[in-house]
């Protein structure tokens, strides 16, 4: 369930996926095809076909703000075999923090551990994400001065790097576990807290 504290969708429709993604050429004929779906059928059914990086994608720009950021720290963490580096795990750490309370403070933590941590990684582009993604006044607040779709795509950036982290350190984590865990953030099997 999405609420204002979680922050907005960089692309609540096809539509506006088609205009915000960078898809495949397969990619943007299945779109075509689609024609008014729903853009959740739309991540099935690239998935169905094997076409898990679009699905990616898709799905960075379809989630609310906060819970693509939580994504990408479950799939940094993931991909880390949960023993990052220094700097990855203060990265990870600070986009908790944010996660969990999205405070201007923690907006700021976050953008100095992604500066630490570095774009090359998941873990940095977790707290990319976070600090892009603005802050709440008070708890249950609307996150303001976030901006969704450079979230969407420093999210999207952090759950592939992820994915080749694991195969390098030969934990075989493939891109369909990686968006399986997306989806379930989405479907509140993997809450950040209590929701």
């Amino acid at each position: 369930m999405s609420t204002p504290s979680h922050g907005p969708r960089a692309a609540d429709s096809l539509e506006a996926i088609q205009k915000s993604v960078r898809l495949s050429p397969p990619a943007l004929e299945r779109l075509k095809g689609e024609g008014k779906g729903e853009p959740l059928e739309y991540i099935g059914a690239l998935h169905a076909a094997g076409y898990d990086v679009d699905a990616i994608r898709v799905l960075s720009y379809w989630l609310p703000s906060r819970a693509a950021v939580w994504w990408t720290i479950l799939c940094a963490w993931h991909g880390s075999g949960g023993n990052p580096p220094y700097a990855e795990d203060v990265a990870l750490r600070e986009a908790v923090h944010w996660t969990l309370e999205p405070t201007e403070e923690h907006c700021h933590k976050a953008r100095d551990a992604a500066t630490l941590a570095r774009l090359r990684t998941s873990a940095g582009c977790a707290a990319k994400s976070a600090c892009m993604a603005g802050f709440c006044g008070a708890h249950g607040d609307p996150l303001v001065g976030g901006k969704p779709l450079q979230v969407a795509s420093v999210a999207s950036a952090g759950v592939l790097l992820a994915c080749g982290a694991a195969k390098r350190a030969g934990r075989g984590s493939s891109y369909a576990e990686l968006l399986e865990i997306g989806l379930d953030v989405d479907r509140g099997k993997l809450p950040w807290g209590p929701q």
